[in-house]
């Protein structure tokens, strides 16, 4: 006859769920640090860039506000300053 070998481990069932519960905390912790970096970082590189004078241009003072006056290119399409629908154009330089 063969003798089956069974290794039974010592922990009792509150320890591993004390394990769990360890874990899931430390991983929630982790979760909200990434959420408070990624969302808090963005907001302050959003509002620094968001601008149409922070990239160096100037709202459109064409009639039509879409488009940029002769040797000026359009950078943006809306900006925070500018509005909606109005673009944001930069001089051309070469």
């Amino acid at each position: 006859m063969k003798k089956i070998i069974t290794i039974q481990f010592a922990k009792k069932k509150g320890d591993l769920a004390l394990n769990l519960i360890i874990v899931a905390i430390i991983a929630l912790l982790v979760l909200v640090v990434i959420i408070y970096l990624f969302t808090g970082k963005s907001q302050l590189f959003s509002k620094g860039l968001a601008g149409c004078s922070e990239k160096g241009g100037k709202c459109s003072t064409e009639q039509d506000k879409t488009s940029c006056p002769t040797g000026t290119i359009t950078i943006a399409k809306e900006t925070s300053d500018c509005g909606k629908g109005i673009a944001c154009c930069k001089p051309f330089d070469l």
